[in-house]
């Protein structure tokens, strides 16, 4: 784990970036209070990120919740042919 300040970060970006995997992560701080982390990301932590971090899937999934526990729900099949009738409905839209 290494340590460094903003200035230090923005001096040293590539070098910290080509170090993580030798190295560990890099904690950020400003006024010598951590801030953030540079670490090592892979496709998987980017998919939980985003969900994490996108209002638009929260509101869908809380959307779903709600609607599982009102018992509106689908089979598989169900859904894939709700899915392509909107499909067909929008192509015929356009």
């Amino acid at each position: 784990m290494q340590f460094t300040n903003v200035r230090g970060a923005k001096a040293n970006l590539s070098r910290y970036l080509n170090s993580l995997e030798d190295d560990g992560p890099v904690i950020i701080t400003s006024r010598g209070i951590p801030k953030a982390v540079i670490t090592l990301f892979s496709d998987d932590d980017l998919d939980s990120f985003a969900i994490r971090h996108s209002e638009e899937v929260l509101e869908m999934a809380m959307k779903g919740l709600e609607e599982i526990a009102e018992g509106k729900t689908y089979s598989v099949d169900e859904a894939l042919k709700k899915v392509a009738e909107i499909r067909k409905a929008k192509n015929d839209k356009a």
